[in-house]
């Protein structure tokens, strides 16, 4: 992402966006909840899906393209296959204390 620059800030935007939105549908939620006020079918309801589409809509941008020179080939794998295989060995060895 560091590299991908504005276009990417602005994806992420619409997903933090989207995402505070449902916090906010949340936490009205809980209130009128506590009070005993929701009502079923109301403006609060409509929080929930606004905020998904706003989520879906920062999804739906159009990935910027980011070339890194040097990051190719088996270098770049090795980092992931080192993590999955100390992932795995993390695995074994708390299976092992059981």
């Amino acid at each position: 992402m560091a590299g991908a620059g504005r276009a990417s800030l602005r994806a992420w935007s619409w997903i933090a966006v989207g995402l505070f939105i449902g916090a906010v549908a949340d936490v009205l939620y809980l209130y009128a909840e506590a009070r005993s006020d929701y009502v079923q079918g109301g403006l609060l309801d409509a929080l929930w899906p606004a905020g998904a589409l706003v989520v879906a809509m920062g999804a739906w941008r159009q990935p910027v393209e980011v070339y890194a020179p040097g990051q190719e080939g088996w270098r770049r794998l090795s980092v992931a296959i080192s993590f999955g295989l100390l992932a795995l060995a993390v695995e074994i060895y708390a299976t092992s204390l059981q």
